[in-house]
């Protein structure tokens, strides 16, 4: 701490373990992916939940075909779904949680 920049040591091999011992250390609750109270990442207004059959025209066919869940950021229109890196967030955030 030669600058007083504070910092937590963790002496975990594994990610999971290390992301434990930092949520552990800072006193943080449980946390969760859930794209009803998600943030559009390009102007960070709300996203709402909206229904597949408002936005065929919007997205491509296989993205319709493999996908249920959507949701519509309120600012800027942008399509958002639970593709393979949310369902990949989900299941890293489902072994952060597993104490």
């Amino acid at each position: 701490m030669k600058y007083g920049i504070k910092s937590i040591l963790t002496k975990n091999s594994t990610e999971i373990e290390q992301f434990r011992d930092i949520i552990k250390k800072l006193n943080l609750k449980i946390i969760e992916i859930n794209g009803d109270r998600a943030r559009c990442p390009n102007c960070n207004s709300k996203t709402q939940s909206i229904d597949k059959k408002n936005i065929l025209q919007k997205i491509p066919t296989k993205v319709l075909e493999y996908n249920d869940r959507f949701w519509e950021c309120k600012s800027c229109n942008q399509i958002f779904w639970e593709g393979t890196h949310i369902k990949n967030l989900q299941k890293f955030v489902g072994e952060l949680n597993e104490r």
